[in-house]
């Protein structure tokens, strides 16, 4: 991976050759997802995985680096995920739209010794 840079507050890009790597930091800046945010973030992640894998399977994008299949990375606030190159600074600025909306975060990590804000 080779440059990168930030869309909006929350979630940077970084691109490569062929695929770019989001990653949204919540814990770094205080914030967290809520238990409604979860289920809609993991819901468009999955979503836009899945359809990833259709499509390179019917030939009509590269398929990603871990082909055959695709993987994600969310724990305690942190989320990872590869995306097309192509489609990166698209679905970052969805995500980020996503997160941006009313109900998805909230303040106050929830991890060793912190409690719910």
């Amino acid at each position: 991976m080779t440059m990168l840079n930030s869309l909006g507050e929350l979630v940077d890009l970084e691109l490569g050759k062929e695929e770019a790597r989001l990653t949204v930091d919540l814990r770094r800046r205080g914030k967290r997802l809520t238990r409604q945010g979860e289920v809609e973030v993991l819901g468009l992640v999955h979503y836009y995985l899945a359809a990833w894998l259709s499509r390179a399977d019917d030939g009509i994008v590269a398929a990603p680096g871990e082909w055959p299949s695709v993987s994600y990375w969310y724990r305690n606030g942190r989320l990872s995920l590869p995306v097309l190159r192509e489609e990166a600074r698209a679905f970052g600025s969805a995500l980020t739209r996503l997160l941006a909306a009313p109900g998805v975060i909230a303040d106050g990590y929830v991890g060793k010794g912190r409690t719910r804000g």
